[in-house]
């Protein structure tokens, strides 16, 4: 009998337990305060950036808007690092444009989140390669080559560079394309690129060619 009594005792005891381990989870979970953080991602000219990606400590995730502007919610206060980052670009020009095209890349920042709102100072991208010297010539084939540089502005060695042509009549119709990847581009280092396009019409036939960069 003493020892039905001792059991049920036990048993009583471990249910005790496990209610009030259950009940310190929640009350610690009630206890945790959380903020919203709010930015925005410019480079350096002070431009809004779009389709940025933002990440507070891998987990709370946004991308800004075409106004530069992000917003992250119920982050639980603490500090963190938080990145903003854009690993492809696309020039939408006319036909042919001399100028200097910067591609911003990554930018790193600690971050302390408070209960309620918070207002973060400007992220700012800061040119990690830039393309320049766009010129075009018609190839043995009759095909038309684009050509131009690429330099590598940044801190950083970068695995590969794409870069996509599409060339585009006067109806925005796609006439002619082609691509080109640059491995291994080191701190510093400049690249004489050439893309060797499906294209072979006329030039006064195309309008207008878009530029696709991407970084891997």
């Amino acid at each position: 009998m003493k020892r039905k009594k001792s059991i049920i005792i036990l048993m009583i005891l471990a249910i005790f337990i496990l209610t009030l381990t259950g009940c310190n989870s929640s009350t610690s979970d009630i206890l945790d305060k959380y903020g919203n953080i709010y930015g925005q991602v410019v480079d350096t000219n002070g431009n809004p950036v779009e389709n940025a990606e933002v990440i507070i400590n891998q987990d709370n995730k946004a991308t800004t808007k075409s106004d530069g502007n992000f917003k992250i919610f119920d982050i639980k206060t603490d500090t963190y690092s938080i990145k903003a980052s854009k690993y492809k670009i696309t020039i939408d020009k006319e036909f042919f444009s001399n100028d200097v095209y910067k591609f911003n890349n990554i930018v790193k920042r600690e971050v302390s989140i408070s209960e309620g709102e918070n207002t973060l100072d400007d992220l700012v991208l800061k040119p990690t390669i830039i393309i320049y010297n766009f010129d075009d010539y018609y190839n043995n084939n009759g095909y038309l080559n684009i050509t131009g540089k690429i330099e590598n502005k940044g801190k950083e060695y970068i695995d590969a560079v794409e870069i996509t042509f599409k060339i585009f009549n006067s109806n925005e119709e796609r006439i002619g394309s082609g691509f080109e990847t640059i491995n291994n581009l080191e701190v510093g280092e400049i690249v004489n690129w050439e893309i060797s396009t499906s294209y072979d019409g006329p030039i006064e036939n195309f309008d207008s060619y878009k530029i696709d960069i991407e970084l891997y």
